[in-house]
């Protein structure tokens, strides 16, 4: 059932009162019930020797990386039991990758490894699906359909499928007008015409019945870091600029896009790819502030893994990114995630 909410800008620290609370963006989605679980509260940072030279990526070391990382998070024996308790065999996974920067995008071989896994844990290579906001974006990063026979891929790579963009190879879906966010406190301006919704991807509402998004460790001059939260909310919906602050103090909405829609009914996993990470300056890269993190960031819980991955990237800064990232701090409110860093489970993990 719908109900219509005034959307009110949360206080400069993030704190959600009361009214703010009921003041929610009216929404048109299943809500998901009341008495749902937040996610365990377990961040795993794997780290590794050189995982890349020159841009190449050692497989074999990243695959330690992941098997090691996804086992120690879901606690079994062996990889191929972890993904089972993640992901069912008859589910199609929506694998969400970050190619909005060409220079810092989700490497394809953590993309190829996930996959691998998907199918010995029994997810059929039909039901895989590759994807993010803009085909331009994909294209650019050359996320174009490849065989991996070895995966029983007679024909290319699972799915390829893009939101929106620019024609070409990429198939673009589009956006559900049954699932959306409708707010006016926005950029009027800024609005694709004139709408004040913005719409839910077909890929994450009628295609994918689990998502796993795979961002990366990197600062965003608007959203502080482009980490759990904020990658898999814009990435998923339309009419986003609108929302871009009027200040620095940071992109409130991104948690109300989370609380009880689609992101949060259907995420099952974040991986961030911290193999580089980047601390400043974006989203058009400047080299000077890369630094070889080495690292994957592994959680089911998006506000902990994003408060752990800011901590990872303030360690680079001078100046701390603080209000940019409220919105972190507000979905904790909003019970998606764990925000309190005494209640977060970081464990790591070092592979030789």
């Amino acid at each position: 059932m719908m109900q219509r909410r005034e959307f009110l800008k949360a206080g400069a620290v993030g704190v959600v009162t009361a009214a703010e609370w009921l003041a929610r963006p009216t929404v048109g989605r299943a809500q998901l019930p009341e008495t749902a679980r937040l996610p365990d509260p377990r961040v795993v940072e794997v780290s590794g020797p050189t995982v890349q030279r020159e841009h190449l990526v050692d497989g074999a070391v990243l695959r330690r990386m992941l098997d090691d990382g996804v086992q120690s998070l879901m606690r079994t024996r062996n990889p191929e039991a972890a993904w089972k308790r993640l992901i069912a065999a008859n589910d199609v996974v929506g694998i969400k990758v970050d190619t909005e920067a060409p220079a810092l995008s989700t490497h394809h071989q953590l993309v190829d490894e996930i996959i691998r896994r998907l199918v010995i844990a029994g997810v059929a290579p039909d039901n895989v699906i590759v994807w993010d906001r803009m085909s331009e974006n994909l294209d650019a990063w050359g996320y174009t359909l490849k065989a991996l026979p070895e995966l029983g891929f007679a024909d290319p790579r699972g799915q390829i499928l893009a939101s929106e963009g620019a024609q070409g190879q990429i198939r673009r879906v589009g956006y559900d007008p049954a699932q959306f966010v409708d707010s006016e406190e926005d950029h009027a301006a800024r609005r694709d015409d004139g709408s004040t919704a913005s719409l839910f991807s077909r890929i994450i509402t009628q295609l994918a019945t689990q998502v796993i998004s795979v961002p990366v460790l990197r600062y965003h001059p608007v959203t502080g870091i482009e980490g759990a939260l904020a990658s898999l909310a814009m990435g998923s919906m339309s009419n986003t600029f609108r929302f871009h602050p009027k200040s620095q103090d940071g992109m409130h909405a991104i948690a109300d896009m989370w609380r009880g829609s689609v992101l949060q009914e259907k995420h099952a996993l974040t991986i961030i790819d911290g193999l580089t990470g980047a601390y400043d300056t974006g989203p058009g890269y400047d080299p000077e502030f890369f630094w070889p993190a080495n690292r994957l960031y592994i959680s089911r819980d998006p506000v902990a893994l994003d408060t752990i991955a800011l901590a990872a990237v303030n360690d680079k800064r001078t100046r701390p990114i603080t209000k940019e990232t409220a919105y972190i701090r507000r979905a904790g409110s909003l019970s998606i995630g764990t925000y309190d860093e005494d209640q977060i489970e970081h464990e790591t993990i070092e592979v030789n």
